[in-house]
């Protein structure tokens, strides 16, 4: 079976369970936010890597971005990001995120993003969960406020409310 755009709500969906890694060449890892309260900025992590276990219908993820691989597309504002201002990517080269195990059934994944080493809870919301023997592919969004991140305040900078957008494709471990 190939993946077709399977909804999770599909009997078909459903898959041995097994461990499968992050295809970075296939996957993207995006977010966005106001820039200078006004207008939205998008941007993507170009360096990922993560595991994704389903068992029983249950799935659980964790994966991490190399922070300096964040890009806009505006270089000055990429190197700004990857100041102590906003990701400090020096002193905390990478920023993970780590999920609660779910029912694939579900809509919403529990999950838990460090950034800078201070951790939020983000409430990703499944999109469409699609399977094959070989691969999961799933897509979800979420969004959370950078406050408590130890991050510049919102003046006139990045805004409060970051949402990540995860299209995620995950190989069945020993598969191309």
């Amino acid at each position: 079976m190939s993946i077709e755009g399977l909804r999770r709500s599909d009997p078909d969906t459903a898959v041995t369970g097994g461990e499968f890694r992050l295809d970075p060449q296939r996957s993207t890892l995006g977010f966005r936010a106001r820039g200078a309260n006004l207008f939205w900025v998008r941007g993507q992590f170009t360096t990922a890597e993560g595991r994704l276990t389903l068992r029983a219908g249950t799935l659980t993820a964790a994966g991490s971005v190399q922070t300096a691989s964040v890009r806009t597309g505006g270089r000055l504002r990429d190197w700004h990001l990857r100041t102590r201002d906003y990701l400090s990517a020096r002193r905390h080269p990478t920023i993970e995120l780590v999920t609660k195990p779910t029912e694939i059934a579900g809509d919403v994944v529990e999950a838990k993003l460090t950034v800078c080493g201070n951790t939020v809870d983000v409430p990703l919301t499944l999109q469409s969960v699609a399977a094959a023997e070989r691969e999961v592919h799933l897509t979800a969004e979420g969004s959370f406020d950078r406050s408590p991140l130890g991050m510049r305040p919102p003046l006139l900078g990045v805004g409060r409310t970051i949402h990540l957008e995860l299209d995620v494709v995950a190989v069945r471990d020993g598969h191309v």
